[in-house]
């Protein structure tokens, strides 16, 4: 989100601590409430090309990963990634059973 097209109201900004604290009067509390509705509106009221700014990216696109596969953990049962196992007495493991282990 563009940064120059909500400025924050000093107002709220002063009302939210007491009212995250849970020490704000029930007139700042509902002060705080209007504002940050109104704010909410103001957000969902504008068009997407006046909040955001679409380009190119400058950093080249990841290579994919490498996905490997699953096996069962012989003594948790779940579901794991092979390399993520662990050999245990000659069974495949989670880390976690592996470490419960020692």
């Amino acid at each position: 989100m563009r940064s120059d097209v909500f400025q924050m109201s000093p107002e709220l900004d002063a009302l939210r601590p007491k009212v995250m604290a849970q020490t704000a009067t029930k007139e700042e509390s509902t002060r705080y409430h209007e504002l940050s509705n109104q704010r909410v509106a103001d957000i969902l009221s504008t068009p997407a090309d006046e909040i955001f700014e679409v380009k190119e990216t400058q950093q080249a696109v990841p290579k994919k990963a490498k996905i490997f596969d699953n096996i069962i953990c012989s003594i948790c049962g779940e579901s794991v990634g092979i390399a993520r196992c662990v050999e245990v007495g000659g069974q495949e493991v989670c880390q976690l059973c592996a470490q419960n282990q020692k």
